[in-house]
């Protein structure tokens, strides 16, 4: 009986002696198997660091390198297996904290770069409703143009420097001082069409007001419609009078009553009616800045993108005149949507032949103006004449310097220009 006894007693003492051996072969495979996966890993976040021209993504893979190469070292040299995990692990997170990085550095980059495009041709187009307007007079608009024409090359120069988050924010700045100089410019040159068109947009929304509310005209509801009638009909008495600036005012603010009044009715049947009023002009806005900068000469695909956001924005102002906010704002919303996919079709090239045939065109119009011109008295269609004669020897300039965007921008001008000088030749001689 002794003997099985001490047998299994030997056993066991000989397991337990040789228990460190086997955890520290263990340990070391496992290290192994760490070390080949961190090995793949920092391949996967080479790559991608080659990809980004971040220093902010080189310097951390550099960092990560190093790392995994101490690891490797203290794995193949076995003396300290604690000090060869801790290293290991240290590697793995640098190394995937490098791989976040890089990603997030060329998501930047990438964006950096499209807010840096729509920057330049917002700013084209502004410095562009800054010669169609002709009103050197006006500091405002000025100052806003050398301020994005500013921020856009700090933009450009910390895309230089790698520094993508402060380029996107600058190009972003850029656009939106842009954008401003662009709404400054159209007031400033607002004509009898759009303020007509706007008064028929208010009326349409007064008639769907009146019939939703009925015979609830208490308290504000009925102050607030009564306000905006009387508004609406100031600022038709105003635009026949050729106050257009006040009309358009009184027309827009005869609108925003109405509209308060019917969610004031409503209570919260009609959630965020003004926002939502808002964000249409803001995507109207949006339009006819992508109809100006894609002209005449736009790619079929374009021209169908811009009529489909017009389509839907007709659409936003119909659900919204109804009483249907949230269908008016997923409209709007849409309409933004394909106006984008249709300026990221304006990114490409501009073919020299394109900008040439567009300038050959204008020369056309102007040749036809000049005639018609002959023997007339000095008035303002030669004023317009000679600032479209301007602007398409400016656009001849660039297209001969290979500014083939500013070139079409430019022969866009005078074409508007002589566009007016036209009319104004057929209502003097109507």
């Amino acid at each position: 009986m002794r003997r099985p006894v001490i047998h299994i007693l030997l056993v066991a003492t000989l397991w337990v002696a040789s228990a460190p051996a086997r955890a520290q072969h263990g340990d070391l495979f496992d290290l192994n198997e760490a070390v080949a996966r961190n090995e793949q890993l920092l391949a996967q976040a080479t790559d991608l660091v080659v990809q980004t021209n971040s220093a902010k993504a080189r310097t951390s893979l550099e960092a990560a390198r190093t790392l995994h190469a101490r690891s490797k070292e203290l794995v193949s040299g076995g003396s300290n297996m604690q000090m060869a995990a801790r290293v290991t692990a240290q590697a793995r997170q640098a190394i995937l904290n490098t791989i976040s990085l890089a990603k997030r550095e060329a998501r930047l980059e990438e964006q950096a770069i499209k807010a840096m495009e729509l920057a330049a041709a917002r700013l084209l187009q502004a410095r562009a409703a800054w010669e169609e307007a002709g009103s050197p007079e006006d500091a405002r608009a000025r100052k806003l143009l050398e301020e994005a024409h500013e921020q856009l090359q700090r933009a450009r120069g910390s895309m230089h420097e790698h520094m993508f988050g402060v380029a996107l924010q600058l190009a972003q700045s850029s656009a939106e001082l842009s954008g401003r100089a662009i709404q400054m410019l159209k007031r400033a040159s607002i004509g009898p069409d759009d303020v007509f068109a706007e008064i028929e947009r208010t009326d349409a929304i007064l008639e769907r007001v009146a019939g939703r509310l009925g015979a609830d005209r208490r308290g504000f509801t009925g102050r607030a419609l009564d306000d905006a009638r009387d508004l609406q009909n100031r600022a038709r008495h105003n635009a026949r009078n050729d106050s257009y600036r006040v009309a358009l005012e009184q027309t827009r603010r005869a609108r925003d009553l109405a509209l308060r009044a019917m969610k004031s009715a409503a209570g919260t049947a009609l959630p965020e009616v003004d926002e939502i009023g808002r964000a249409i002009a803001f995507t109207e806005d949006l339009l006819a800045q992508a109809r100006d900068l894609a002209g005449a000469d736009a790619p079929a695909r374009v021209r169908q993108q811009l009529e489909e956001a017009a389509q839907l924005q007709e659409m936003a102002r119909n659900r919204l005149a109804a009483g249907e906010p949230r269908a008016a704002r997923e409209a709007t919303l849409h309409a933004r949507e394909t106006l984008k996919r249709a300026l990221r079709g304006l990114d490409r090239p501009i073919d020299a032949e394109i900008v040439r045939g567009a300038l050959a065109r204008t020369d056309e119009v102007l040749g036809r103006l000049e005639s018609r011109l002959a023997g007339t008295a000095q008035g303002a269609a030669a004023a317009l004449f000679e600032r479209a004669q301007a602007r398409q020897e400016g656009a001849w300039g660039a297209y001969e310097n290979g500014e083939m965007q500013r070139a079409l921008a430019l022969t866009r001008v005078a074409r508007n220009l002589a566009a007016r000088a036209m009319k104004e030749l057929g209502d003097a001689g109507g």
